[in-house]
This record gives structure tokens, sequence and C-alpha cells, in this order.
């Protein structure tokens, strides 16, 4: 039987918003004991007057998405965006639509999975944050 430690996750994530080219793209770093499992990233047009925002918010879902769907118990949400948690814990308002989504989402998900989260200053050498940073800002390449 999987011990406890076994079923916990770590997620580095990270948004981007590229004007120029008027997208915001996501990206997900799954790590478990100091190797990454596995990537995940995307692009969107969608809600793009929040710019880099939607794709922070969409950035924890996936993870959390990605955790339930692989009966993961815990995970740890690395991120870059204070948002992140705070739109959680209530300590920020909802004032859009897709927050409001973000919200009751990560609300309904913690019946399923216990969900905590960790502040990282954005390129402050964290290698596993940076790495989510330039997949991100990858998406536009492609577009």
């Amino acid at each position: 039987m999987e011990n406890k430690r076994n079923k916990s996750i770590a997620a580095y994530i990270d948004g981007s918003y590229t004007k120029d080219k008027d997208y915001s793209g996501y990206a997900v770093i799954f790590v478990k004991n100091n190797c990454i499992l596995e990537s995940i990233s995307g692009c969107s047009y969608q809600n793009i007057k929040m710019q880099n925002v939607t794709a922070e918010l969409t950035a924890a879902m996936k993870a959390v998405e990605w955790a339930v769907n692989r009966k993961y118990s815990n995970i740890i949400i690395y991120h870059d965006f204070i948002g992140i948690s705070k739109i959680v814990t209530g300590e920020w308002g909802v004032k859009t639509p897709f927050t409001r989504f973000y919200k009751k989402f990560m609300e309904k998900k913690q019946n399923v999975i216990n969900i905590s989260f960790e502040f990282i200053k954005s390129h402050s050498g964290d290698i596993y944050n940076d790495m989510a940073d330039k997949l991100a800002k990858a998406c536009g390449s492609a577009i």
C-alpha cells in the first residue's frame, strides 16, 4: 500500500501574457522527490483583459485537475502570483466571472484533495519556477 508521502505532489505554476500577440500562456511543472514527472502548458485568447492573471489561475486549476485525476491526496502549488492563494482564502475579493469560477473550482476540489500554497518570488533562481516561466512564455512562439 502506498504511504501518504507518495500521495503528495508539488506543482510549480506560472502564467504569461504577451501583449504584441494578445495571448496568455500557462505552464505547470510537476515535481516529486526532486524529479520532474511531467509538464503541461497551453495558450488562451480568453479573458485577455485580465492578461497574465487568467493564465496564472488556469495553471493552478490544471495542476489540481491533473493531481486529482492521478489520485494524489495532497498537492502543494508553488506560485509567484500571490492571488493564487489569496483568492482561495478569501483575502482577495472575486470581482470577475473568471475569478469567481476559480474560487468555486478550488473550493470544490478541496473536498477531494488537500491543496496548499507556497509563494515563490519570481525570477529568484528557483529552477522549477524558472522552468514554468519559460514554458508559459513559449506558447507565444507557436502562435
